[in-house]
């Protein structure tokens, strides 16, 4: 099981850019929905956007956070390394 929570959350993070995207995307077409009036804003999309927003900032860092681990114990480069 974990086995599949750690290849998910790899890909998770590995297509953040794309996510983003469509992230954006959905709430842009949300948003021209309401403003065009195909259908009514209710209380609880509020609630929904700041659960997106959270989501989403909390995926950004995982994603950076990630990266930068993954930078750091990289091996170094034959060419890098003292002699």
């Amino acid at each position: 099981m974990a086995r599949v929570l750690a290849s998910a959350a790899h890909l998770l993070f590995r297509h953040v850019r794309v996510l983003r995207l469509w992230f954006l995307a959905g709430w842009g077409l949300v948003f021209l929905g309401a403003i065009v009036g195909w259908w009514r804003v209710h209380s609880t999309w509020a609630a929904l956007l700041a659960l997106n927003v959270v989501a989403y900032v909390a995926l950004l860092v995982g994603a950076g956070w990630r990266r930068e681990r993954l930078i750091r114990e990289a091996p170094l480069p034959q060419f890098l390394k003292r002699k």
